[in-house]
C-alpha cells in the first residue's frame, strides 16, 4: 500500500484501503469522545461538586436541627415548668408591690418623710 496512491478526497473514502479506513474511524471516535469529556462531562462534573459541597452543609444543617427537634418536647416541658415558676412569682411580687404602695401611701416615714425620730435624754 503506498500512501500517494490513495485518494484522500473525503467523498471518496469508500475507495480508502481497510487499514486506513479503521484509522480514520479511531481519530474521529477520539475527537468525539474528547470533545463530549470537555464540553459536556467537565461542566458537568464541576456542578455535581458544587452540589455535593451545598450536600454536605445541608446535611449539617439539618443534623443541627434535628438535634434540636429531638429535644424539643423536652425544652417545652421546661419552658412550662419556668413559666409556671415564673408566673407564680409575678404573681407574687405583683402583691408584695400592691401592699408596698398600699402601706408606702399611709405611712410617710418613709426616707424623706415629714415625721422624724426625736431622741429624748434624761
Amino acid at each position: 500500500m503506498n500512501l500517494s496512491e490513495i485518494n484522500w478526497d473525503i467523498n471518496a473514502a469508500g475507495t480508502w484501503p481497510t487499514p486506513v479506513k479503521i484509522a480514520a474511524g479511531v481519530i474521529v471516535s477520539v475527537l468525539v469522545v474528547a470533545a463530549d469529556i470537555y464540553y459536556i462531562t467537565n461542566p458537568q462534573l464541576d456542578e455535581l461538586n458544587a452540589l455535593e459541597q451545598e450536600e454536605a452543609n445541608l446535611k449539617v444543617s439539618f443534623e443541627t436541627k434535628q438535634k434540636k427537634a429531638i429535644n424539643l418536647p423536652d425544652y417545652l416541658a421546661q419552658l412550662e415548668q419556668i413559666e409556671s415558676s415564673l408566673g407564680g412569682n409575678v404573681e407574687t411580687n405583683a402583691d408584695q408591690s400592691r401592699s408596698r404602695q398600699s402601706v408606702g401611701g399611709h405611712f410617710p416615714n418613709r426616707l424623706g418623710g415629714r415625721i422624724g425620730v426625736q431622741i429624748v435624754s434624761t
